[in-house]
């Protein structure tokens, strides 16, 4: 699942426009996250610890897509966002 996950990553960065991918990749890596809680409850009945790398990754994965949305602005645009 974290490969899927940081596939399809790269994938949203690579299709969609800088403008939105912070919240379409959070909502993707999100989605994977709550898929593979749910199938481990399912069928072990336990919480599974590979899980736990899953959430650092979905926290890696947004971050990154966060700071390329972020990049994506321009400095005169920054500079008006904080004027108003």
């Amino acid at each position: 699942m974290m490969c899927f996950m940081a596939y399809g990553t790269y994938l949203m960065m690579n299709i969609l426009p800088r403008q939105s991918l912070g919240r379409n990749v959070m909502i993707f890596a999100f989605t994977c996250l709550t898929y593979q809680n749910i199938s481990s409850m399912l069928s072990d009945n336990q919480y599974d610890m590979s899980v736990m790398f899953n959430m650092l990754m979905v926290c890696k994965l947004t971050a990154l897509a966060y700071c390329i949305e972020d990049g994506s602005v321009k400095e005169g645009d920054k500079i008006q966002l904080t004027k108003e």
